[in-house]
């Protein structure tokens, strides 16, 4: 948690994550927004996150730059006092996805220095190929997860410690997609978080039967707090680029998908970020994203069922649907149409439909061995 003594409110905080400072803790410690963590020790000022020395240029450029961030703010706060938004707490739904994306999403660093444009891009995109439409996403680049239940009835999505994603195979090919279209000069990985909306929309292009139309704002007459909230209300994360200070030192793209009071939640792109509130006054851009596309089941979540050996194994989409391989299954013949399952492996009870093939002239069921044509008895139970 960091509270700024200047504006009297929380900057940043996370009920989850590390402290950013964490491990400068008896050190002198200089804070200008989220991801510009410095630290200052046997008289020298460092990066945080780089540990890198600063030079004397850079500094001066940061004191200059606290004076503009203050001036920002005072804006943001009259902007917003003429626009009361007494709205709490709200997430975007199936927010358990940003919150458990510890793990699967490209790598901001080497060798795709300063990428982080893309990775926020490519957690968006991820989000919607698992809960909209599994096309956004080729499966090729998809990363699943998988878990072990108990019983098949237990199967539920929001109760995967780790989300299913992309790798750097993605995270590559969306640099390279930025470098073809002229956005990312060769043999760098920096997307401008201004151009992150015709970025997208460039990459939604190629697409089949899948369009999108972004909504950006750029926050210095804007009431910063209202439009990530109405996006949010509306359903939509967003992707955010938090200030940079000219050439010296960058900025940094964000994925919003909540908010409490007036503080919003963000994932940082890096493990241990991915639950992190930060005040608006610090973004320059937004863009949330609205995708026109029909529902096309995911398989990205993938689990095992039962204990011991011989588990049932299979996935599930967000949805419900469901795909399982049923090790230890017996079937009973209902009608012509269809049969009973029960599996004693993960408990499943259910109904399926016949799956015929031929067999000495006949249709047989492959599952339960049903004569396609036979009469079933009925047996009736007297009343008394």
């Amino acid at each position: 948690m960091i509270y700024d003594l200047y504006t009297n409110e929380y900057t940043e905080y996370s009920k989850e994550d590390c402290h950013p400072y964490g491990q400068v803790e008896f050190q002198e410690k200089f804070y200008l927004g989220p991801t510009y963590y410095f630290y200052k020790t046997n008289g020298i000022i460092k990066d945080l996150i780089s540990n890198k020395e600063l030079d004397q240029e850079v500094i001066e450029c940061l004191i200059e730059k606290e004076t503009e961030i203050k001036e920002i703010f005072l804006q943001s706060k009259n902007v917003e006092k003429n626009q009361p938004n007494t709205r709490s707490t709200n997430y975007v739904p199936d927010a358990y996805y940003f919150e458990n994306d510890t793990t699967f999403y490209g790598t901001n660093g080497y060798p795709y220095a300063e990428s982080c444009s893309y990775v926020a891009v490519g957690i968006l995109l991820s989000y919607y190929d698992t809960f909209l439409n599994d096309n956004i996403i080729n499966d090729y680049y998809d990363r699943g997860y998988s878990e072990v239940f108990s019983d098949y009835y237990s199967l539920d999505t929001s109760s995967y410690d780790i989300s299913p994603g992309i790798d750097d195979d993605f995270h590559s090919y969306l640099i390279n997609l930025g470098r073809g279209a002229g956005y990312t000069a060769y043999n760098e990985c920096v997307l401008d978080y201004f151009q992150i909306d015709n970025f997208v929309e460039d990459y939604f292009d190629d697409l089949y039967n899948i369009s999108v139309s972004v909504t950006t704002a750029s926050y210095l007459y804007v009431n910063k707090t209202k439009f990530c909230k109405d996006a949010i209300d509306a359903g939509y994360p967003l992707i955010v680029g938090i200030y940079d200070f000219d050439e010296l030192i960058d900025g940094h793209s964000v994925v919003v998908y909540g908010y409490e009071n007036n503080d919003i939640i963000a994932h940082f792109g890096w493990n241990g970020y991915c639950h992190s509130a930060i005040n608006p006054y610090y973004y320059a851009v937004a863009h949330y994203f609205d995708i026109s596309a029909s529902h096309v089941h995911s398989d990205n979540y993938t689990c095992q069922i039962g204990s011991g050996s011989n588990k049932c194994s299979g996935s599930m989409c967000p949805c419900g649907r469901k795909l399982i391989t049923h090790t230890s299954a017996s079937y009973n013949s209902l009608n012509n149409t269809s049969h009973s399952v029960y599996c004693s492996k993960c408990d499943y009870v259910g109904l399926e439909q016949h799956t015929y093939v031929y067999s000495g002239g006949n249709q047989v069921c492959s599952k339960c061995g049903h004569i396609n044509g036979t009469k079933h008895l009925l047996f009736l139970i007297p009343q008394e």
